[in-house]
């Protein structure tokens, strides 16, 4: 608190000679009164450098426009200095005559002192340091304010501090600096995230602390402001990540459970499809219970169908992966393509038939073409309207593809494409983020896996997916594959089973559904082969170790508890390397048993099978295994 004592007051003649003196300026200026009266004031001019002839400026400055004052080092008598603030007051009588001159010294020293070392404290800050008045005018800045916000310091100083606030938020910014000129006990606010605005009027989000700081003239506030562009972006791509992994955690649960299920449904659809082969078998042509059994037939091979696209969503059908022309398999598919549609959807196909190959599985290929389609027929609903089936060749770089999947980043080169579009009602951003969930829908409930299966296709394909959409302007799926650098095949047609067959010899069952085990029994002796049953690999071995040389062939389930069927087979190929095996499995989509030629296994039979596949494919390996004897 300044006193009287911290100021020197006393008066000067027309001449500058000292006329009066007060105590307080003996303190200040170090004089006592009975030495300096009548001397003149020159000599209490002293400053640090000062000329003589400033002092005599400073009385005329001062007489011509009524008031003068200045501020800097002055001297007291013993030499010691201190840091004054002076100002000079011109006396006139009451005709106008001037008659001398009032002077006012303060000491600030200690002050100077303490915002001295306040400046160096906010110039050696790492952060931009804004310092405010009562007014909400800037009085200090530091470097890191001229350069976060592209101001020079003596565009700052003076100032009203809402030039570095947008305009919306200035009125909450002189909230909070009125709260704490009006409380200057209140503890320094904790960091808060705030906008800055820079010179060029870019905004930036900035974490902006106020700290009361008492002075001299009131509370005044310290403001410290980080851009925390970055970390916010950080902060972004950090739950943008999140997302994703919890997302990929709830596909990856449903797919374990998508799996889960496929190979319990395939192993009860092997039963069903399996009896009523035999059944088929049994019966005289002309019998009326034919139909139905054939009826039964086709709702288990739909069925399969179903737990073929949960297999593809939970990741756990191993593709056949050749080479494949994609006009090609969607030329051949075009019949198909077309009674799938509402009969009022105009399908438009453009197939270029020069196109590169892609390394694919070709059912799985045909499902992600019935699905887009079918979905784009379901999005015109009962609306006329076209749906385009294009295919081409695009070069991608390695960066993400806009609206693909999560923002996925494709394989830099060149790549085919599936191009799928409809006239349709279009979806919004919600939709479109929502569109890849299992049974997700906008018509009605469990409608499916759907585009989660594609989805999961696509990505067993080393593949991207790019989804376009908006209301009222239909929807554009588009699905990318890299390009193979080996031809597709020509078209080869496949023979069909021949039929009913007659085999001999001993054939070992192994496999942990007990209506599994019935179906391959019956089938097989029906035949003319010798069957033994195994319920797990374990009791399959043993009754294998008993007559290895007897058993010409073994029917293995790759899924079962305690050994699985690849434990199982090096077991038996260890016992008797010759031994033939067909593997079967829900899981692998495998088609052609010469794929597997000396990889452990003779033959491949994808659950559910019907009862003349099975009769086919022994007959065809043990006959094969006899003409190489």
């Amino acid at each position: 608190m300044e006193t009287l004592s911290d100021c020197a007051i006393y008066t000067l003649d027309v001449d500058g000679a000292i006329s009066s003196w007060s105590a307080g300026a003996e303190a200040v200026e170090g004089y006592a009164e009975e030495e300096i009266l009548g001397r003149n004031g020159c000599i209490l001019y002293a400053q640090k450098g000062a000329e003589p002839g400033e002092y005599a400026r400073a009385l005329q400055l001062a007489a011509s426009s009524g008031r003068y004052q200045y501020e800097g080092w002055q001297t007291r008598k013993d030499g010691s200095p201190f840091w004054g603030q002076t100002v000079i007051v011109s006396l006139r009588d009451a005709e106008g005559n001037r008659r001398g001159f009032s002077v006012v010294t303060r000491d600030v020293t200690e002050s100077r002192r303490t915002e001295e070392r306040l400046r160096l404290a906010v110039e050696s800050a790492p952060t931009a340091m804004v310092m405010t008045n009562q007014e909400g005018r800037i009085v200090l800045v530091n470097s890191q304010t001229e350069r976060m916000f592209g101001y020079r310091r003596n565009e700052l100083i003076g100032a009203r501090v809402d030039v570095l606030a947008p305009a919306g938020s200035r009125a909450r910014h002189a909230e909070l600096r009125a709260h704490y000129s009006k409380n200057p006990k209140t503890r320094a606010m904790e960091a808060r995230d705030l906008v800055a605005v820079r010179k060029d009027g870019s905004s930036f989000p900035a974490l902006i602390g106020l700290n009361p700081i008492e002075t001299g003239e009131g509370t005044w506030v310290m403001s410290s402001i980080v851009d925390i562009t970055e970390r916010k972006r950080v902060e972004d791509v950090r739950k943008k990540l999140d997302s994703e992994i919890q997302y990929s955690q709830k596909l990856e649960s449903l797919g374990i459970l998508a799996g889960g299920i496929a190979h319990d449904f395939n192993n009860i659809l092997a039963g069903i499809l399996g009896q009523a082969g035999l059944a088929l078998m049994e019966l005289p042509a002309d019998s009326p219970a034919r139909n139905s059994l054939k009826l039964i037939e086709v709702a288990s091979l739909q069925a399969a169908e179903l737990t073929k696209q949960m297999l593809a969503y939970s990741g756990k059908g191993q593709f056949l992966i050749r080479p494949l022309n994609l006009s090609r398999l969607l030329g051949d598919m075009s019949h198909l393509l077309g009674v799938s549609l509402s009969k009022k959807a105009a399908l438009r196909m453009d197939l270029p038939d020069e196109l590169p190959s892609i390394e694919g599985d070709r059912v799985q290929m045909q499902q992600i073409a019935m699905n887009l389609i079918t979905n784009a027929s379901e999005a015109l609903g009962d609306n006329a309207g076209s749906i385009t089936v294009r295919t081409g060749m695009e070069f991608l770089g390695g960066e993400p593809l806009a609206g693909s999947y999560f923002n996925e980043k494709p394989v830099a080169g060149r790549h085919v494409f599936l191009e799928v579009s409809d006239t349709g009602h279009g979806m919004d951003e919600e939709t479109m983020r929502r569109a890849f969930d299992p049974f997700f829908t906008t018509k009605f409930t469990g409608r499916g896996l759907g585009l989660a299966a594609v989805l999961g296709i696509v990505r067993g394909h080393n593949g991207v997916i790019q989804l376009q959409s908006e209301p009222g302007r239909g929807t554009t799926f588009k699905v990318y594959f890299p390009v193979s650098l080996k031809e597709a095949p020509a078209r080869v047609k496949r023979a069909e089973p021949a039929g009913p067959r007659t085999g001999q010899g001993k054939v070992l069952v192994i496999d942990d559904e007990a209506g599994v085990r019935a179906v391959a029994a019956h089938t097989l002796r029906k035949c003319g082969f010798s069957v033994i049953l195994a319920k797990d690999g374990e009791e399959g071995l043993a009754l294998f170790r008993q007559q290895p040389e007897e058993i010409g062939l073994v029917l293995l389930d790759l899924t079962m508890p305690k050994m699985s069927g690849d434990e199982v087979l090096q077991e038996l190929r260890r016992i008797r390397p010759a031994v033939k095996v067909i593997v079967s499995s829900g899981y692998d989509e495998q088609d052609d048993s010469d794929r597997f030629a000396g990889e452990g296994f003779a033959g491949f039979l994808l659950k559910p099978y019907q009862p003349l596949q099975l009769i086919d494919k022994a007959c065809r390996v043990l006959n094969a295994g006899n003409r190489g004897q």
